[in-house]
C-alpha cells in the first residue's frame, strides 16, 4: 500500500500481504447498528485467511481520532499505536 489508508472491498482482501492492520468502523462505534454488516467481515473465510489475521495483528480502534488530522487526535492515535505494540 502507498496510501497511509484504503477503504477496500472485501474481494481484494488475499491482495492485503499486511504484517498488521489497524481497523475502526466508518460511522459510529462498534457496537453501532449501521457497523454489523462490516462485522461480518471478521467471520469470512478470505479475512481469516490474511497473515496478519492468522497472527492475531488485527486492531480495533475508535473513529472519533482515527478520521481526524487535528494535533490532539494524532496524540490520541499516538497512544493507540503504543498500546498497540508494546503489549
Amino acid at each position: 500500500m502507498k496510501d497511509f489508508h484504503a477503504v477496500i472491498s472485501e474481494e481484494v482482501l488475499p491482495e492485503l500481504n499486511a504484517d498488521h492492520i489497524i481497523v475502526f468502523p466508518s460511522n459510529g462505534y462498534w457496537d453501532s447498528a449501521e457497523n454489523r454488516e462490516a462485522e461480518k467481515l471478521f467471520d469470512s473465510p478470505l479475512w481469516k485467511s490474511m497473515p496478519a489475521v492468522k497472527n492475531g495483528h488485527v486492531y480495533q480502534v475508535d473513529r472519533t481520532h482515527w478520521q481526524s488530522g487535528a494535533i490532539y487526535a494524532n496524540m490520541k492515535k499516538i497512544d493507540d499505536l503504543l498500546n498497540i505494540f508494546t503489549k
